[in-house]
């Protein structure tokens, strides 16, 4: 689905959106927010998610909320999140 999308997307803007996104994060810190961005990107290919939404967001949350403490997620979620603009 995503691809349909991508191609329903003019290329000149496609490029300013890629060129908008490596200027979104500090460069000292852009590394620790893909890494988030592709720990979620894994747990949705091994729970075979195709979308995106707030509940699956939330989903992911609860799910490393058992293995972080809280002072953690407070830091991960919110990088993420950042990620989706």
């Amino acid at each position: 689905m995503e691809e349909i999308i991508k191609n329903e997307i003019p290329s000149d803007v496609r490029k300013e959106a890629a060129e908008a996104t490596n200027n979104l994060f500090p460069e000292r810190t852009k590394q620790r927010y893909q890494q988030e961005y592709d720990n979620f990107v894994k747990w949705r290919q091994n729970k075979n998610i195709h979308r995106m939404s707030e509940e699956i967001l939330l989903a992911y949350a609860k799910g490393i909320s058992e293995t972080y403490f809280p002072t953690s997620l407070w830091t991960k979620i919110p990088m993420l999140n950042k990620t989706f603009v």
